[in-house]
């Protein structure tokens, strides 16, 4: 298959299970295809085994389309992708980022994901880059996030997701005041009912970040 080629078809690709380790190589792009019983977060890591490579993912639906993209996000040289995904079958491309080539050991985790309610959210402390919520929404409800820092010196940001990944919205500095670290997504229409994803991140730091993510209670609009 081409590194271009939207014809990503089951024969040629290679089933990946869920916490099952593999060893791959990429002197040819190599593709590799897992099976999502409902909406989740998932974690796909690609580690090289290998000093000439450098790891390069990328995640696909079932119709060619990119999910995410991923070069050096596992540390030094690995590649790792963190995402939403909702039910039915996904593709992984595995390949070297330039003329890059070696093995490589991949892996695939599910990732707790918090459900939260209308009203107040849960306090988020965290060291990690990223964190992950979701909910249920109805079509034509209209949702109002906020996430607070705890400090000027964290800089969190938010993103919201349908149930299979695609971002909807991103937010970082929306909130009012001078100099104001706080993120905010504001009155946004859910197009359809399902399960909903709030990526919750932070930039330009290191240490511990604590936010409040709250989702205000739905109005029809």
């Amino acid at each position: 298959i081409e590194e271009d080629s939207c014809t990503l078809l089951t024969e040629f690709a290679d089933n990946l299970s869920f916490e099952n380790l593999v060893n791959g190589r990429t002197e040819n792009v190599q593709l590799w295809y897992f099976e999502s019983n409902a909406a989740q977060v998932v974690s796909i890591s690609m580690e090289t085994a290998d000093d000439a490579l450098d790891p390069y993912l990328t995640l696909l639906d079932e119709n060619g389309n990119v999910i995410a993209i991923n070069d050096n996000g596992g540390g030094e040289f690995n590649a790792l992708i963190t995402s939403p995904v909702g039910e039915g079958q996904y593709y992984i491309r595995a390949n070297g980022r330039g003329s890059s080539s070696g093995v490589y050991e991949l892996k695939i985790s599910e990732v707790d994901s918090q459900t939260i309610l209308s009203g107040e959210g849960p306090v988020i402390s965290s060291t990690a880059e990223q964190s992950f919520l979701n909910f249920e929404g109805e079509v034509g409800n209209i949702v109002t996030i906020d996430l607070q820092s705890s400090s000027p010196e964290f800089d969190p940001y938010l993103t919201l997701l349908d149930s299979h990944g695609v971002e909807l919205i991103y937010d970082d500095d929306s909130c009012e005041g001078f100099d104001s670290y706080d993120a905010r997504i504001e009155n946004f229409f859910l197009a359809e009912s399902g399960t909903y994803f709030i990526e919750v991140g932070r930039r330009y730091c290191q240490m511990l970040w604590i936010g409040h993510a709250k989702r205000r209670p739905p109005q029809v609009a």
